[in-house]
């Protein structure tokens, strides 16, 4: 390349020679084997249209235009119909009346003179006392007001009730008797305590140290199975693991405190415990 004073020659060597356009070659394209074949098949079978030509059907006047009925319609074949029944059908229906006869005494009965007897003596309900309180009309229950005199008339009034007569008649006044079944009442509790107390074992020291230091690895294990919980608690079966194992916890936590706050223990037997 050289360069002129005030040009600039663009110039190159390879271009001096031209190259003739390279010619862009497609490629070949496909068909397939059974193409011969297949246009043999399509031509050799014809629709019947295409073998026979279109149908040569006189056309009909305007006049004889297509009327009602005139139409053969094709009829179905005729079968006569044969009823079949098994031998062992029953020709008559069963009878639906009752099988146990209707006696006398029920045939005898009028049920409408009984109903007009029963009608005649029958009283008309009286109507319930009320009164009236207020300008408007409305209306209050009499009987239960208090206006109208009632436990005055009654057989039993203004005498001494039964239950203050037979306290009365008591060898014992009120107080001693109350008294009195207030100390049956003690001896009956503290005889029920002494039986109790003799089923009841008491629980030694190196049994109770035993039996707390079950229960603080058995608290070690299930916190030990809480830790192992995943981060993520998005499914059913997780929260309920997961609120099971707390619950867990609480009740061991509950009863290791129980036995440290109390030093004397009783235990009584599965079967032997009942309250009184």
């Amino acid at each position: 390349m050289t360069y002129g004073y005030g040009r600039d020659y663009d110039e190159n060597v390879a271009k001096l020679i031209v190259k003739p356009p390279e010619k862009f070659i497609k490629s070949p394209r496909y068909i397939s084997i059974h193409r011969e074949r297949t246009r043999e098949e399509l031509s050799r079978v014809k629709s019947s249209h295409k073998s026979l030509g279109p149908p040569r059907v006189p056309l009909r006047p305007p006049s004889d235009y297509l009327k009602r009925g005139s139409r053969i319609a094709p009829q179905p074949p005729r079968v006569e119909h044969v009823h079949y029944r098994p031998p062992d059908y029953p020709r008559q229906l069963p009878d639906w009346r009752s099988a146990v006869p209707r006696t006398a005494d029920a045939s005898a009965k009028d049920f409408r003179r009984r109903n007009v007897e029963n009608a005649k003596r029958l009283r008309p309900k009286r109507p319930e006392p009320v009164f009236v309180d207020t300008r408007k009309g409305d209306r209050q229950r009499l009987m239960t007001s208090g206006l109208q005199p009632i436990y005055v008339y009654k057989k039993n009034f203004g005498e001494v009730p039964s239950q203050v007569k037979r306290s009365k008649s008591a060898p014992w006044s009120i107080k001693e008797k109350s008294e009195h079944r207030r100390a049956e009442y003690e001896q009956y509790v503290k005889e029920k305590l002494a039986e109790e107390k003799s089923r009841c074992r008491y629980i030694t020291e190196d049994e109770r140290s035993k039996l707390l230091e079950e229960m603080k690895n058995k608290w070690s294990e299930v916190m030990k199975q809480f830790q192992c919980l995943p981060f993520l608690i998005d499914t059913t079966a997780k929260i309920k693991r997961k609120a099971s194992l707390e619950e867990k916890l609480k009740q061991l936590e509950k009863d290791i405190q129980l036995i440290e706050n109390h030093p004397y223990i009783y235990v009584y037997d599965d079967g032997q415990y009942k309250k009184f």
